[in-house]
């Protein structure tokens, strides 16, 4: 029987004692971000764009501008291990997608919600993520994984300023500004903040009592078509209305019964595990905490907050 993790079993488990080379290492991450100029026609080069490239194997990770500076996995990962340590955090996992475009790490925040004090619990992790992609950057988030389902979504750890661009030197202030080190611990320390908001959204979403019809007008106006009957709506309409009738991990506690928080959950579990994955587990992760799939459930959330609160 294979069991489901909220990471889709991607990346390396982190233990106490191991280096900082060793835990690169076996991540696979012991590489840096070189850049050379760009050469192209007969005889022609350009220094105005780079070529960023991997230095073990050689493989092209983006092109960037003069301006953009590489954070190194190194870097990254020790600014991470020092904020943990000053809270008394330490990381769980790390590792790369897209064959090392982006580097991720996560720590487990020592807070957990409790949805109605019913034994409803939430996990949250604190998520670090990279790219070496150009037009992406530094970006913190907050992993939530409910655990009856291990139903996950992200949120970010503040709406304003949440990716540090590469445009200054890591450890070095620029133009007046902060180091990007300072930055990414300033923003690090809203995440408590954020945990209970989504904690406090929760709740009151268990409190907002759903009938049959109503969830499934919540559905129709989120996923489908309203000129069209229950049998001919969308796959993801008419799986999230038996999810949250009885179906669903978890759909019998009282925070999730007929609630809703409990349809919350329903979408939250037909995104993690019952959407068609197009391509790799890693693919559909990345979705998950960036992407299209991240989109769907931050969007019905804010749906179920318009209408209910």
């Amino acid at each position: 029987m294979t069991v489901r993790t909220w990471y889709r079993n991607l990346g390396t488990p982190i233990t106490s004692g191991m280096t900082i080379d060793e835990q690169l290492k076996e991540a696979g991450l012991d590489w840096t971000v070189e850049l050379s100029p760009i050469s192209y026609g007969d005889d022609c080069s350009t220094e105005e764009y780079l070529a960023a490239y991997r230095s073990d194997t050689q493989q092209m990770l983006s092109i960037y501008g003069k301006w953009r500076k590489p954070f190194q996995n190194r870097q990254i990962l020790e600014t991470f291990h020092t904020f943990c340590e000053q809270n008394d955090l330490q990381i769980d996992r790390i590792g790369c997608l897209k064959a090392g475009k982006e580097l991720f790490a996560f720590t487990k925040l020592p807070i957990e919600i409790d949805v109605k004090k019913v034994g409803d619990i939430t996990e949250t992790h604190l998520m670090i993520t990279e790219s070496h992609e150009c037009g992406r950057g530094l970006q913190i988030d907050l992993y939530f994984n409910r655990l009856v389902c291990t139903n996950g979504m992200t949120r970010p750890v503040r709406q304003r300023q949440q990716i540090i661009n590469h445009v200054s030197n890591y450890n070095s202030e620029t133009r007046g500004r902060a180091s990007v080190a300072s930055r990414i611990a300033g923003i690090l320390t809203h995440a408590l903040k954020t945990v209970r908001d989504y904690e406090n959204i929760s709740n009151r979403l268990a409190d907002v009592a759903l009938t049959k019809q109503e969830a499934e007008l919540h559905l129709i106006k989120a996923f489908g078509d309203p000129n069209k009957p229950l049998a001919e709506q969308p796959k993801i309409v008419q799986t999230c209305l038996k999810l949250f009738l009885g179906e669903g991990q978890g759909s019998d506690l009282l925070s999730a019964y007929n609630t809703a928080y409990g349809l919350l959950e329903s979408v939250k579990e037909y995104i993690n595990w019952h959407s068609p994955v197009r391509g790799s587990l890693e693919t559909a992760f990345s979705s998950l905490c960036y992407g299209s799939r991240k989109q769907k459930q931050e969007a019905f959330i804010q749906q179920l907050v318009s209408v209910h609160l």
